[in-house]
Parts: C-alpha cells; sequence; structure tokens
C-alpha cells in the first residue's frame, strides 16, 4: 500500500496540495518561534548591568516567549485542524475509489494503511519545504516583534542543529494527527458503495461529528456560564479564552446542522435570480462541502477576533482602573524629578511623584541571607501624598504606617513571587514590610518605596510621573499654564488615555501578526476544500449547463455559494466571540463597577471581507477550471 499511497499522492496532487501547504506553513512558524524562543531563553543581561537594563531584556524576552508560544499553539492547532478536515472531506470524496480497492480484495487494515501512507507523504514533503522556508519566516517573525514593541537587538539568535527534529515531528506529527480519524473512516467503506451512491457515508452528522462537538461543547457551555457569574477579571479572562477555543471547535463540528437551515432561508430570495437559486440548492445538498469549508472560518474568526477583543477589553479596563483610583487634576510627565518646583506652584495642594528607581532589590531566603530579584520594579513615592491622591485597594496592612525605613509591595509582587515577605532590601538598605497592595488589572510596581530612601542623585535625572491636585477654587486651567514648563502636563483622563492607546498599538501588533497567520491558514484550507469539493462536481456543472445553464452563470452560481458558506462561518464565529465578550464584561463590570467591552470591529470587518473575497476567488477559479471540458462528454459519465 505504501507505493499505491505515493502514486495516489503523485497522480493525484490536487488533493493534497492544500496539506502539503498547511504542513510546510506550521513547519516554517514552528521553527522560526522555537529559534525565538531558545534566544530569549538566552537573553540575559551582561555582566554589571544595572537593575533597569536587566528589566528591559528580561521584559522583552518575556514578550518574545509569550507572543512565540501563542504563536507555536495556534499553528499547531489549525495545522492539525485544517489537515484533519481536509483528509476527512478528501476521504468522503473518494469513497468510491476506495471502495474499488475494496472490492479488487483490498482489506481494511490496507485501506487505511493507504491514508496513513499518504499522511507520512504529505507530512515529510511538507516538513521539508517548510524547513526551507523557515529562515524566511524567522525574519518575518523578527518585523512583527519589532513592530509588536519588542527589543529584539537582545536576543541571541542562533539556530540549534536540533531544531531540525522539532521540524520533522512537528511536521510528521501533525500530519499523522491529522490522519488518524480520515484512516479510520476510510477503513469503514464497504466495497458495495463502489456500485451505488448510498451508504454510510451519506450521514454528514457521523458519531465522530457529535462526539467532538459535545466533547467541546459542553465545556463551551459551562464556561460561558461560569463566566456570566464570577465576578473575578482574571477567572473571566482565562474562562473566556477556553470558550473561544471550545466553542469554535464544537460549532466547527455541529455547523452541518446550521448550514441547512440557512440555506432553507435563502430559499425565497434565491428563487429570484437563477444564480441565487443555484447556490442554494448547492449550499443545501453539498452540506458536508460546505461545513467543511466554513469550519476554517469559524475557529479563524473565534480565535483571532476573540482574542484581540479579550486583550482590547483589558486595555480599556486597564484606562478606566487609572482614572478610577486617582483623584489627581494633573499629571505632568517629565524626565526628572520636578517635584519641589511643581510644589512652588500657587493653587497646587498636592503632590505625589512616582519615580521607577534604577536600584537592587533582594527579598530574603528561607535559609537565611538575600537573594537578589533582577527584574522586579521598585518604585520611589512620596508617602502622604500617594495615601492622598492614590485609592488601590490593599490585601493586606495600612498605608498610615508608610514611611522612611518601611516599603509597601505593589500589585505586581504577587506576579513575582514576592507577595508574603515581611522583609526587603532596596539598595543595600533592610527595610520592613507595612502593607501590600492588591493585584490589579493594570499591574504596576513591585515595591513601593519612600523617596527618602532612596539617594536623591538616582531621583534627580530619572522619568518621573507627577500626580496633582490643585488646591479648591483654583483655576485648572491657570495651574496647567505654568507647570507646561516642567514636563507634558495632561490631565488623569488624557493620562490614562496615551497609556491605552501605546498599549493598543501594541496588541495589534501581535494580533496582525496572528491574523496574518490565521488568514493565511484560513486560505490555504477554502482553497483546498472549494478546489477538492469542485473537482468532483464536473458532471453536476455538464447537466446544468446541457439544460441552459451558461459557464459563466456557473462560476459566479459557485462564488456565490462560497459568500454564503463564509457567511455562515463567520456568524458562527462572531456567536462565540459574542458569548467569551458577554461574559468578559460582566467581570469587568464586578470589578469596576461599570461595563467594560471592546470589540475591534475594524479587525472583525476586515477579517470577514478577506475571507469572503478569498473563498470567492477561489471557488470562482476552481469552478472555472471545472467547467473547460465541454458538457456532452461528462453527462454521461461518472467521476
Amino acid at each position: 500500500m505504501w507505493s499505491v499511497a505515493l502514486h495516489t499522492v503523485r497522480d493525484r496532487w490536487t488533493l493534497f496540495i492544500g496539506a502539503v501547504l498547511s504542513v510546510a506553513l506550521g513547519v516554517a512558524l514552528v521553527q522560526s518561534s522555537s529559534v525565538l524562543l531558545v534566544a530569549a531563553d538566552r537573553a540575559h543581561a551582561a555582566p554589571g548591568a544595572t537593575p533597569a537594563e536587566a528589566r528591559a531584556i528580561r521584559t522583552a524576552a518575556d514578550g518574545v516567549t509569550s507572543l512565540m508560544g501563542i504563536s507555536i499553539t495556534l499553528g499547531l492547532f489549525l495545522t492539525v485542524f485544517i489537515i484533519g478536515s481536509t483528509l476527512a472531506f478528501t476521504v468522503v470524496e473518494r469513497r468510491r475509489e476506495l471502495a474499488l480497492l475494496r472490492l479488487s480484495g483490498a482489506s481494511r487494515r490496507q485501506v487505511r494503511r493507504l491514508l496513513v501512507g499518504e499522511g507520512v507523504i504529505v507530512g515529510v514533503v511538507g516538513t521539508g519545504l517548510g524547513a526551507l522556508i523557515g529562515p524566511v519566516a524567522t525574519a518575518v517573525e523578527l518585523r512583527f516583534v519589532h513592530r509588536a514593541g519588542l527589543d529584539a537587538s537582545v536576543l541571541d539568535l542562533r539556530f540549534p542543529s536540533w531544531i531540525l527534529l522539532v521540524d520533522l515531528g512537528a511536521g510528521l506529527g501533525s500530519a499523522l494527527a491529522g490522519v488518524l480519524v480520515a484512516a479510520r473512516r476510510a477503513g469503514r467503506v464497504r466495497p458495495l458503495d463502489a456500485l451505488r451512491e448510498t451508504g454510510t457515508e451519506s450521514r454528514v452528522m457521523t458519531v465522530g461529528r457529535w462526539t467532538w462537538g459535545l466533547l467541546f461543547g459542553v465545556p463551551a457551555v459551562g464556561g460561558a456560564l461560569l463566566v456570566q457569574s464570577s465576578g473575578n477579571v482574571l477567572t473571566s479572562v482565562l474562562v473566556g479564552l477556553l470558550v473561544i477555543v471550545a466553542g469554535s471547535v464544537a460549532l466547527q463540528q455541529l455547523s452541518p446542522l446550521v448550514v441547512p437551515l440557512v440555506a432553507r432561508a435563502f430559499a425565497l430570495p434565491a428563487r429570484r435570480h437563477v444564480l441565487g437559486e443555484l447556490a442554494q440548492a448547492g449550499m443545501r445538498d453539498g452540506v458536508r462541502r460546505s461545513a467543511t469549508t466554513a469550519g476554517p472560518v469559524i475557529v479563524l474568526v473565534g480565535l483571532v477576533v476573540g482574542l484581540l477583543g479579550i486583550l482590547s477589553t483589558q486595555t480599556e479596563a486597564t484606562r478606566v482602573e487609572r482614572i478610577q483610583q486617582s483623584s489627581a487634576d494633573l499629571v505632568v510627565v517629565s524626565h526628572g524629578d520636578v517635584s519641589d518646583r511643581i510644589r512652588a506652584v500657587p493653587g497646587v495642594a498636592v503632590v505625589d511623584p512616582e519615580t521607577d528607581v534604577d536600584v537592587p532589590l533582594q527579598a530574603p531566603r528561607a535559609r537565611g541571607g538575600w537573594r537578589p530579584v533582577g527584574a522586579a520594579l521598585v518604585t520611589a513615592v512620596d508617602p502622604a501624598g500617594y495615601t492622598r491622591l492614590t485609592h488601590q485597594p490593599l490585601d493586606s496592612g495600612e498605608l498610615t504606617a508608610f514611611a522612611p525605613g518601611s516599603a509597601v509591595l505593589g500589585p505586581s509582587a504577587l506576579d513575582d513571587g514576592l507577595g508574603d515577605l515581611t522583609t526587603v532590601r532596596v539598595g543595600g538598605r533592610q527595610l520592613e514590610v507595612v502593607a501590600r497592595v492588591d493585584t490589579t488589572i493594570a499591574g504596576g510596581a513591585d515595591v513601593l518605596v519612600d523617596r527618602a530612601d532612596i539617594p536623591a542623585a538616582r531621583l534627580r535625572h530619572a522619568p518621573t510621573t507627577t500626580f496633582v491636585e490643585i488646591a479648591p477654587g483654583t483655576p485648572v486651567a491657570d495651574v496647567r499654564r505654568e507647570l507646561a514648563g516642567l514636563g507634558t502636563v495632561s490631565t488623569v483622563s488624557e493620562w490614562a488615555d496615551d497609556l491605552a492607546r501605546e498599549q493598543s498599538t501594541e496588541n495589534g501588533s501581535v494580533m496582525l501578526a496572528l491574523a496574518g497567520l490565521g488568514g493565511l491558514y484560513a486560505f490555504l484550507s477554502l482553497v483546498n476544500a472549494v478546489a477538492v469539493g469542485t473537482a468532483q462536481r464536473r458532471r453536476e456543472f455538464a447537466v446544468a449547463r446541457v439544460t441552459g445553464a451558461s459557464r459563466r452563470q456557473m462560476i459566479a452560481a459557485v462564488a456565490i455559494e462560497s459568500l454564503g458558506v463564509g457567511a455562515i462561518g463567520i456568524a458562527l464565529g462572531a456567536t462565540v466571540v459574542a458569548v467569551c465578550m458577554l461574559g468578559i464584561r460582566h467581570g469587568m463590570e464586578a470589578t469596576l463597577g461599570v461595563p467594560v467591552m471592546e470589540i475591534p470591529w475594524g479587525l472583525a470587518a476586515g477579517l470577514g471581507a478577506a475571507v469572503l473575497v478569498a473563498g470567492a476567488a477561489a471557488a470562482a477559479a476552481a469552478g472555472w477550471s471545472a467547467t473547460r471540458d465541454a458538457p456532452i462528454r461528462l453527462v454521461a459519465a461518472r467521476e
């Protein structure tokens, strides 16, 4: 059967080209992401680097690691998903061919071996091609890393030889994982199916589809209920991610139940024109074909739009939280400590300068001694001004005890493993921890210290954000004009808006990379599903043309049908996103007191339009190819 598999792939390469390209793209992505992950892991500050330099390098490396981790996960998931759905659809379209093999004496095991052999060939060819284009993918991902605001210059880029083994494992593994279900289905083809059109494969909603649909559908529904009742932001976000992934896969598996309903809904308006009626009939009768085409669209819209929706909502929630937690009237961002000059301005009542300081931080060891904390953020504040103008919930302690010689653990301390300390050493000076700020959406410092505990020379030229409260009755505009020469002056709302715009730009760059990847995968899957499905409809097209339809009408009908199927996929993907975002909105409202939800309408519209155009173009090209032969030659023939 191995030689038969080789001949099948060679002779009917159009059935497998989409799977080969999917494997190649997945391998290239895994290779480039693995190289960048290794480079990020090797990124360390040079001996003698300051804590700020070490923190900057670690932050950039962590950002690269997170982005590459998401990229690998999405790439492998889509590769296995597309290969599995493509080969499963191919088995359905080749049912008569496989039945002929059974009729000529091939056993179920041999037929399954044939499919596995085809998967191995697809995996090997795709792995080789992916390994060749891997360096190009690395260069592209480096550009995305740079656009995401991460410093790629700190990465130690080298190509370890063991990456080739990772390529082979990713390529062959994804191909074999995708082909297993198809091989099992091929083994169930009966010999008599070669002589008739009916059989078990005529059932679109197979046991496998019901099983996988319910297996992912149950946690998706449970997650949707949980996220609606959760009052914790982190829980809402994590469960929202579960809803997106599980719900997308569940709707993809159960989409054959939806396609006929939507096709019937199109029936009345479709009758107004012959092209619409042909497209509606194609959607209604080719349920499996439509479901295979809509599947990657559902997953693509759900993952990309859902992930960016979560990030955008977090960014907006951070902006709202910053405004809520400050009672200042103005914010001055300066390149040095100008708090004394601000206090001298008439009408200024309270000043809270906050400076991220470049000093060593140490935490006590369990067995005695001190350990350095390299990437922690230490912020020097004025305790009186901070207590007056900043209103963050405390997890323990009291800010009234915050004074020289003491410290407060900031909102990021718990995430960085510093949440249970009673003492810290900052710049060689031991400070008692008197309080711990609860975690916030925006994050912040790991440790807050009194400015009196930091040498003045370190504060004099360090970038400082100063929050200013104006005395009652003093015009804000007058004070703002006086402060204009000391730095960038804005209201708290304007300051929070600027930070949110910076974060949105970074999020957009990250999701641009993921959307580009997902879009390319969806395009490959659309082209492959349309090409395979249309190639098997030549006799159908010929009959329609003999009865009066023109070639141009058939091509247009196929394109319209693809638009309808794409719209179904977009609608189902949008349903998953809506459920997820409504749950996160509830979690944000429980935390902040106001509902927060940001939908990336621009990305969603652009992605939907790209999917529709790509599907229609692929369908038109496949329809043109399938109608090149004279119809009279195919009317009496069997594909």
